[in-house]
């Protein structure tokens, strides 16, 4: 993990962790550049990605470790705003574990909601080892594929993260996201958590019925005609804004 902390001079800390295939980079420039300078940001690249390219991604609890060790030598007494989208959200559920992490408001896109599924971790690790390596053989196709998804302003930086990421990085990934490690949230937490879904999202159906029994005091919101995590970059500006409002108790 590398860590990237932006504006230490301010006093209200916004956590952004990103998802599988992105970067800290991406999130800094989608999500914490409309937000404004006004906010220290902690924005790390985990293993595998980004500026730590170079190590290979074990597990979401390793990640978390590192990330709440960072917080603690920081002396960062409370974050007024977590975000974490897809593998970034199930980090963000290992890291709500820490009873010394004081997190005001949480913000979780795309998050899985499946704690024990072998299969599921058995059929898509198949699906994404072999989107993995038709990446690697024709890197041209990787770049058009994740425009479409995405959008043309991060398909190249999305292809390079699917092209040069491991195999052992993009199992364990998998894994985490089909072996999720839910955190006790109080009812004050829950009161201010928001799981967020694109209604095309495939992870929606599962969410529908796990938050309302496992989190029923938490905000599910659904994003019209949007994929898994395709609002963040389809529209940043308007994310962010979203964002910045919610940390700043407005209704959304």
């Amino acid at each position: 993990m590398k860590i990237h902390d932006i504006h230490p001079e301010q006093k209200k800390v916004v956590l952004l962790l990103h998802p599988m295939l992105a970067t800290a980079q991406m999130m800094q420039e989608l999500l914490a550049e409309p937000m404004g300078d006004t906010f220290r940001y902690i924005i790390p690249d985990f293993s595998g990605h980004g500026e730590a390219a170079d190590s290979d991604y074990e597990s979401a609890a390793k990640e978390a470790l590192q990330l709440s060790a960072y917080i603690r030598e920081q002396d960062i007494g409370e974050i007024q705003l977590a975000f974490g989208a897809s593998m970034g959200a199930a980090v963000l559920m290992e890291l709500l574990h820490d009873p010394d992490i004081q997190i005001d408001r949480i913000f979780f896109e795309g998050a899985s909601m499946y704690a024990g599924a072998g299969c599921l971790n058995f059929m898509m690790k198949r699906i994404m080892l072999a989107k993995h390596r038709k990446a690697q053989a024709k890197p041209e196709i990787a770049v058009q594929k994740m425009g479409q998804l995405y959008g043309e302003k991060v398909k190249q930086i999305m292809a390079s993260q699917m092209i040069g990421i491991s195999e052992k990085s993009l199992t364990n990934v998998v894994h985490d996201c089909a072996y999720v490690n839910f955190p006790t949230l109080s009812p004050k937490q829950q009161k201010n958590t928001v799981f967020a879904y694109g209604e095309k999202d495939g992870d929606l159906k599962r969410a529908k019925k796990i938050c309302p029994c496992k989190y029923p005091g938490a905000k599910l919101m659904v994003w019209p005609g949007r994929g898994h995590c395709t609002y963040i970059t389809e529209d940043p500006v308007q994310y962010a804004a979203m964002l910045k409002a919610y940390m700043n108790g407005e209704e959304i």
